[in-house]
């Protein structure tokens, strides 16, 4: 899967992550959450237009902090 705006490492660290999520019952939520990324960029059109749909819907804190935590 070919997903625009979606640069190699962050690719690979989303594929590794559901793959893991597979093999190992303690790493499924993150395997989980990475197939809804993956998800939800695809139904975005591309990860900027992703980070766009969020600050439009007031996902600022997320979609310019990197996360929470």
């Amino acid at each position: 899967m070919t997903l625009p705006g979606l640069d190699r490492n962050l690719a690979a660290v989303l594929s590794l992550a559901v793959i893991a999520g597979r093999e190992d019952p303690r790493w499924a939520e993150l395997g989980g959450n990475a197939v809804l990324l993956l998800e939800a960029i695809q139904d975005a059109g591309g990860l900027e237009e992703l980070v766009r749909l969020c600050r439009e819907r007031g996902a600022y804190a997320v979609a310019s902090s990197g996360g929470g935590g």
